[in-house]
């Protein structure tokens, strides 16, 4: 079909398609979008993840949600991402511009819409920070300065909360999990004699803000894995006081709160005198000067239990012994 017979075609269309506007029932931006939660991703999605998209639409201005959807145009979506992107993170970024995708394509689906105004709808990407990770050097002063944290510290229970921030900083720089692998992690995870650390569960938060867990759920299924861990590590951690299933559980047998553990990390961190970087640094730590010292991307990746590098890292299989190598080169470097 010409181009001229596309605008014929177009100009003969217009009156249907003017009725069919005028007889559609007015529905606002954030109306829809609220329906198509609810009807389309509710259930098929985690409760995390639900509530996350709940939060990422109370993040779109009122002025813009309160728009009916069939007034909202291209230049009105990319405007409100371009703002948005500015303070947000690149996750952050890209869940919102997915969540406008859908929406629009659901819309046009189920006839709410004729046009599709995300369709062209393009991600502002951030360029990635630097000094997003601390340096040999710098690791070497937090161990060094974690080792000492709890000496001297008479109250049992304080001691304890002292050991398993000052504990827990080491295994997250020396491994590379996450925190909620770590604040999930039972002593039965812990094979002393093989020198590894089962990840079998993360923590969580529920709708209502409290830590969870689930055996056999964590981020992604990469992240169900065996990580490589140090004797000394080990011990440091069965040195805990034990009081519940979890090394890094409360004094009375529950989960600690993520965010309690981030308060306490960044008070450990600024008595230690080495500038704050956030708690998930430290996997970034471990994943950089794994590099650095010639581990292979495919080992590391394996070892942090990332689902990427995609395609062709997907080819190889690291044995148990080439992952152990691959960790020995960093431990070693680490307590020099």
């Amino acid at each position: 079909m010409t181009q001229e017979e596309i605008m014929m075609l177009k100009t003969a269309l217009s009156p249907i398609t003017s009725i069919l506007k005028q007889n559609q029932p007015t529905i606002t931006f954030g109306e829809w979008m609220t329906k198509y939660l609810e009807g389309e991703r509710k259930g098929t999605v985690s409760a995390k993840s639900y509530h996350q998209l709940e939060l990422l639409q109370n993040k779109i201005p009122s002025q813009l949600q309160e728009l009916a959807i069939t007034t909202i145009t291209p230049i009105m979506l990319q405007k409100f991402l371009n703002n948005f992107a500015v303070t947000a993170s690149e996750s952050y970024i890209q869940k919102m511009y997915g969540l406008l995708r859908s929406t629009f394509e659901s819309a046009v689906e189920n006839d709410i819409c004729i046009k599709n105004a995300a369709r062209k709808l393009k991600s502002p990407h951030k360029p990635e920070k630097s000094g997003s990770s601390y340096e040999l050097e710098e690791v070497q002063k937090i161990i060094s300065f974690a080792l000492t944290y709890y000496q001297g510290i008479s109250n049992k229970r304080h001691r304890r909360v002292a050991m398993q921030i000052a504990i827990g900083t080491i295994v997250l720089l020396v491994t590379g999990i996450r925190r909620g692998e770590l604040l999930g992690l039972e002593y039965v995870d812990l094979n002393v004699q093989k020198g590894i650390i089962h990840i079998r569960r993360a923590v969580y938060c529920d709708d209502d803000g409290i830590p969870r867990v689930t055996d056999g759920k964590a981020k992604t299924h990469d992240s169900i894995r065996d990580v490589p861990c140090p004797s000394w590590v080990m011990e440091l951690i069965l040195n805990i006081p034990k009081t519940c299933d979890y090394p890094f559980g409360t004094s009375v047998g529950t989960l600690i709160y993520p965010s309690n553990f981030n308060r306490s990390y960044n008070k450990f961190m600024k008595e230690s005198g080495i500038h704050r970087l956030n708690v998930h640094s430290c996997r970034h730590t471990t994943a950089t000067l794994m590099q650095e010292l010639g581990a292979n991307l495919r080992d590391v990746q394996v070892i942090l239990g990332h689902t990427r590098p995609e395609t062709t890292a997907r080819y190889s299989h690291p044995s148990a012994a080439k992952l152990h190598k691959t960790s020995d080169a960093y431990f070693q470097s680490i307590i020099k």
